[in-house]
């Protein structure tokens, strides 16, 4: 079950486990000069992988917090600790 409350979504299971969660989300996008960027915040957690797509190749990629970002093909991979 997905919920919002507060300004952030959180998500419940019926049982404990494991589960692959997957987020798509749109963003506005700012332009200053010829830099384009975006701002998004997360929730205090350990460290946790991410995998960002659908950036182009000459996309650099500064996330706050979170490991020095690497890519392979398609992805952009990073880990995000907790604040």
């Amino acid at each position: 079950m997905v919920r919002y409350n507060a300004g952030g979504y959180s998500l419940r299971f019926k049982r404990p486990g494991r589960f692959d969660v997957s987020l798509s989300f749109k963003a506005g996008v700012v332009k200053e000069e010829e830099w384009e960027f975006t701002s998004f915040g997360l929730a205090p957690a350990p460290m946790r992988p991410i995998i960002l797509r659908g950036f182009s190749e000459n996309a650099i990629i500064e996330v706050s917090g979170a490991s020095e970002p690497t890519r392979d093909t398609h992805d952009i991979h990073s880990c995000l600790g907790s604040k």
